[in-house]
């Protein structure tokens, strides 16, 4: 052996690590790629001018929370305006009072009919009747304008919510294109919100590879930067098949404790069909590392233990 072989042995066997290896035997790869659970461009469904924005890229958000306001100054002066005309009932007050007033009068005038039944009377009488009339119809015309004016208020305060640009989910904050004083027009997406707490991979599989999987399966998932196998559960299985292709889509979900990339290509472990005593559990072996970047090293397996290449 020479000095070269024997520092490369020494250092191979210095930087060697016990980690789980891949149970590959029976077991077929796939390309997938990631996707966060939640990924939405968020816009506003008005125009306007942007007068604040709270959140910057990697904030990480709430449900609910405001994100970017437009100037909304023109809008608040109407709503105030709408708020001070429903707190000032006078006009319904006098028209109610006026109404009474009326009915009084129409009773006096009865009264003095029934005693006695003169022309005179009866001209009182009949006038008494209208001017009850007339009241009734102006306290219900003081009446609607209310309606109105709270529906107004309704519409307002419906309104106001547009101004306000709010997290639909929990997530982080990917982009913000917009600053203070920018114009903006509706639909333009202005935020890009990500929920990463959760990984959706997607993969195109064989029909012939799928025929033995359901929904609630467990499989492997190989990731860049992951030295160890990533557990992934089933959740859709396509009930179509592309005829020109003769594949299936699957969706597979992954609670993203490894810090998984969105749009990360990885590899999707499947058992094979024809082996269906193929597992997706990890093995213990070793792993080693060679400052040789050309020498490829393979460590003894010991009793119940796999073992890996690593080049």
């Amino acid at each position: 052996m020479s000095c070269q072989q024997s520092l490369n042995l020494r250092m191979l066997f210095a930087f060697t690590l016990a980690m789980p290896a891949f149970a590959s035997n029976g077991m077929d790869t796939f390309d997938a790629i990631t996707q966060a659970n939640y990924d939405a461009e968020l816009a506003f469904t008005i125009p306007g001018r942007i007068s604040s924005v709270l959140v910057k890229p990697g904030s990480t958000v709430k449900a609910g929370q405001v994100l970017v306001e437009l100037d909304h100054e023109a809008h608040t002066h109407l709503l105030n305006i709408s708020k001070l005309k429903l707190n000032n009932n006078t006009d319904e007050q006098i028209a109610t009072q006026r109404l009474l007033l009326a009915i009084l009068e129409e009773e006096d005038a009865n009264q003095q009919y029934t005693n006695r039944a003169t022309n005179n009377n009866k001209q009182k009488k009949t006038k008494t009747q209208i001017h009850r009339k007339l009241a009734e119809l102006e306290l219900a015309r003081v009446k609607e304008h209310r309606l109105m004016e709270e529906q107004n208020l309704e519409r307002l305060l419906a309104h106001q919510a547009r101004y306000k640009l709010r997290a639909e989910h929990d997530g982080t904050i990917e982009t913000v294109t917009v600053s203070t004083g920018t114009h903006i027009k509706p639909g333009k997406p202005i935020v890009r919100l990500v929920n990463h707490q959760t990984i959706q991979i997607y993969a195109t599989i064989p029909t012939e590879k799928t025929r033995q999987l359901k929904t609630g399966n467990t499989t492997l998932i190989q990731a860049p930067g992951q030295h160890q196998p990533i557990h992934g559960r089933i959740v859709h299985i396509s009930k179509t098949i592309d005829h020109a292709t003769d594949t299936r889509h699957i969706q597979v979900q992954v609670k993203n404790n490894h810090g998984l990339l969105v749009g990360s290509h990885v590899k999707l472990l499947l058992p094979s069909p024809h082996d269906p005593t193929a597992s997706t559990k990890p093995q213990a072996g070793l792993i080693a590392i060679t400052s040789n970047a050309n020498q490829q090293v393979e460590l003894p397996a010991t009793q119940n233990a796999g073992h890996r290449k690593v080049q």
